[in-house]
């Protein structure tokens, strides 16, 4: 997506692909979470999505933040921040899925 022209419906700045990689490699390495998909939000952030047991999670990564919004199959809503001016803590983001959702989610 960051390849694509500027003006293309697609198209992610590099600051924001980068983090993209970064956040996906390090849940990847240390999880047996399966790869998400992906969303562009309008060129502004990337979104990884993952359905799992009891909801979904979605991790939002823009050029400053990285957040995450999950939702029950119940309706109940969180919503958590992984970045404060510091990297992605993917464990912090694995332990609220296993929260969450009361998912076994293996490392």
């Amino acid at each position: 997506m960051s390849k694509l022209p500027e003006d293309h419906d697609y198209f992610l700045p590099d600051e924001i692909a980068k983090g993209a990689r970064n956040c996906l490699a390090l849940i990847v390495q240390n999880t047996e979470v399966e790869i998400p998909k992906i969303l562009n939000r309008g060129g502004e952030a990337l979104a990884f999505t993952w359905e799992v047991s009891g909801g979904k999670c979605y991790l939002n990564i823009d050029e400053a933040d990285v957040d995450a919004f999950m939702i029950t199959n119940d309706g109940d809503e969180f919503e958590e921040k992984y970045t404060d001016g510091e990297a992605f803590d993917a464990n912090k983001f694995l332990q609220a899925l296993s929260d969450r959702f009361n998912a076994d989610i293996p490392r």
